[in-house]
């Protein structure tokens, strides 16, 4: 039994392509999501892989009239590291699903709990009517806040161990999402995979 334990998320990584275990929740402002449980097996082998095949970068950006590290390193792929297979393949069965091509993937490495993503609506896609953007959750589980723009009750999951979250309708729109900084956290690597950009200003940003 032991040892059945210690191998739990390290086999080869395999995901349901016919979503047996999804379940939708309609929110407010013209916004939906969806998550599956657990929908990657074998998510530490794909953990390891990116981790040591990415070229992670440390972003920068302008925070209160300074420049600040971002709390996270950060990846495009395969711009920064090659594809895995089984990325491609996720990429494809969510694309199948939702009705969008879905390919353009990212990926963020939170190290421990100091790193972090503050409450933000994503900007490429936003143009769309229903602008799906999908989040595998690859090792260890760490908080994810979705809060209502306009005012309300959050809801709150715990991702990680393969969890899919995928969030659709206006939810870039009229929601916030974020992983906020707890004490202690192990490593979590998210994938998202999200549609291509509706127009120049989309792709500059």
């Amino acid at each position: 039994m032991q040892a059945q334990l210690s191998l739990l998320g390290h086999e080869p990584p395999l995901f349901a392509s016919d979503f047996p275990g999804i379940a939708r929740h309609e929110l407010s402002g013209a916004a939906w999501i969806e998550v599956h449980p657990e929908w990657l097996a074998g998510h530490w082998q794909l953990f390891e892989t990116l981790r040591e095949q990415t070229c992670w970068q440390r972003d920068r950006r302008t925070m209160y009239e300074r420049m600040v590290e971002v709390p996270r390193l950060t990846a495009r792929l395969p711009e920064h590291g090659p594809l895995p297979a089984i990325v491609a393949r996720m990429s494809e069965a969510l694309s199948l699903r939702y009705g969008q091509r879905l390919d353009r993937i990212s990926a963020a490495w939170y190290r421990d709990g100091r790193d972090s993503v503050a409450p933000h609506g994503d900007r490429v896609g936003r143009g769309r009517s229903d602008c799906v953007v999908a989040i595998v959750s690859l090792g260890e589980p760490r908080r994810f806040l979705l809060k209502p723009v306009a005012g309300g009750p959050s809801r709150l999951f715990r991702l990680g161990h393969g969890d899919l979250i995928v969030m659709g309708g206006q939810c870039q729109r009229t929601w916030l999402h974020s992983v906020p900084k707890v004490a202690r956290a192990g490593p979590r690597i998210s994938v998202q995979f999200r549609p291509a950009p509706v127009s120049r200003a989309e792709a500059d940003r």
